[in-house]
């Protein structure tokens, strides 16, 4: 079976999650002036980025996985097609 290669989208997916962690655990923004505050929001848009491309990786990996094993829809496909010619 053919497969496509999407490790590099994995990677940055892993990495990404990883960075987003690290920024939530240990950077939390505990001070109490505007400056640092922000912070808090950079975490939550860096958090939200990380979902994002998490669910883009996941999306790739099933279309690959896909692309190259549709025998079944293939399958589904002709049988509805001899229904409608059956009609």
């Amino acid at each position: 079976m053919k497969s496509i290669d999407i490790s590099q989208i994995e990677k940055v997916s892993l990495e990404y999650r990883n960075m987003s962690a690290d920024l939530l655990q240990n950077h939390k923004g505990m001070w109490d002036d505007a400056v640092h505050d922000s912070f808090v929001e950079y975490n939550k848009s860096i958090k939200s980025s990380s979902e994002v491309i998490s669910k883009i990786y996941d999306s790739t990996n099933d279309v690959a996985n896909a692309s190259f094993n549709n025998q079944e829809l293939i399958s589904k496909a002709d049988s509805v097609l001899r229904e409608v010619k059956a009609l």
